[in-house]
């Protein structure tokens, strides 16, 4: 009978030990994440009291010397970002100074059935206008690239594409051209 006892006493305490170690343990973590998160909420807003302060003596430097600048970027004046589908029409007329147009705001996208633009001597562009040059190996994968870069206006004769422009496509461009000759392929994509 004493060793029951003894053995009931043993698991008791063991009991209380685990369920205190339980206890310790949770307050700790408690405490251990209030303090994590009180001190970057600390560090953060001395972060932007610090930044707010710079800009307001940054401002007050500005005032002071009379050079204060306009941050606001004129849009009004800024010539649309141009998007032109090349396809065989396009590819075909002639005169178009391809060189200049890719100095611009401009991403020429090669349909799937043009290899090569005509015109384009590929030595008088710069690398870096070189990327603007696309080419597309199929139709879903032009819409797409059309649809990724979001340009103002999308240039494109639809007679040459094979089913049209599709719908979803107006929600993506802010305008779309459809140009049907010469002239007005000239007249849109030379006004940049």
């Amino acid at each position: 009978m004493g060793n029951n006892n003894k053995r009931n006493m043993t698991i008791g305490s063991n009991n209380n030990k685990m369920v205190r170690t339980l206890i310790t343990g949770s307050v700790l973590a408690i405490t251990t994440g209030l303090l994590c998160w009180a001190w970057y909420k600390n560090s953060v807003a001395s972060t932007q009291n610090k930044d707010q302060d710079d800009n307001k003596q940054n401002n007050k430097k500005n005032k002071e010397s009379g050079k204060e600048k306009n941050t606001v970027i004129d849009t009004d004046n800024k010539k649309p970002s141009k998007c032109i589908i090349v396809t065989e029409q396009i590819n075909n007329i002639t005169n178009v100074n391809w060189e200049k147009l890719l100095k611009k705001d401009v991403v020429l996208l090669l349909s799937p059935d043009i290899s090569k633009i005509h015109e384009l001597n590929e030595d008088n562009v710069e690398k870096a206008n070189l990327s603007k040059v696309i080419h597309c190996e199929t139709g879903l994968g032009m819409w797409a690239c059309v649809k990724s870069l979001r340009k103002d206006q999308l240039i494109c004769m639809p007679s040459d594409l094979e089913d049209g422009i599709p719908d979803d496509i107006k929600h993506f461009v802010k305008q779309i051209i459809a140009v049907d000759s010469e002239e007005s392929f000239k007249k849109a994509s030379l006004d940049v």
